[in-house]
């Protein structure tokens, strides 16, 4: 039984992945970091290194960590406009983290987004809107980012 669970797994995987390669896109979506971009989108919050009482990080953080440690100033720019607010805040902290030459102009323009998300820090958990979070990354006061 496993090794029919297994043989399954292995030709549904071969299958999907001959058809996105014909398509391109699992090399453009591994250079771009998506996968882990996809998972961040998945999960509705936006957190920070330390989460909870023992201040341990999350798989969520771990992700955004794996992302914009690769990602290109490119990349981080285009996620400002991903469809998940989400997305939106962890691009625009990856700006501020790395001190990107447009995070100032896309602060400002991600300023009227109403979007709702879900923030950790620690133990305080908030709900806020992507431009309290940009403005809060412009002021210094979002974990690891300086003050702009």
């Amino acid at each position: 039984m496993r090794l029919f669970t297994l043989l399954l797994l292995s030709s549904l995987c071969i299958g999907l992945s001959a058809q996105t390669l014909a398509k391109g896109e699992l090399a453009a979506a591994l250079k771009s970091g998506n996968f882990a971009v996809e998972g961040i989108a998945a999960n509705t919050r936006v957190e920070g290194a330390a989460v909870g009482i023992a201040g341990t990080k999350s798989e969520q953080y771990a992700r955004f960590h794996d992302w914009y440690s690769r990602a290109s100033d490119e990349d981080m720019l285009r996620m400002t406009s991903h469809s998940s607010p989400v997305v939106r805040s962890y691009a625009l902290w990856a700006m501020a983290l790395t001190d990107h030459p447009d995070f100032a102009s896309t602060a400002r323009s991600l300023g009227s987004d109403d979007a709702e998300i879900d923030t950790v820090f620690g133990c305080v958990v908030e709900r806020m809107t992507v431009a309290d979070f940009a403005q809060r990354l412009r002021q210094g006061t979002i974990l690891g980012a300086g003050q702009r």
